[in-house]
């Protein structure tokens, strides 16, 4: 499954996305605080999660 995301801070601003090619995502270099992560497969949203 060839999975997109992106991860936004909680003003709805996109801080990072990319295309998902494992199981995990890098976020160490996101600041303190507190973000969404939406997942989508084939432009179509999947997921919405808090992080």
């Amino acid at each position: 499954m060839n999975c997109s995301y992106e991860i936004m801070s909680l003003d709805g601003k996109v801080v990072s996305k990319d295309i998902l090619t494992g199981n995990q995502i890098n976020i160490s270099n996101l600041p303190d605080g507190i973000y969404m992560i939406q997942l989508f497969d084939k432009g179509a949203s999947i997921g919405v999660k808090r992080l």
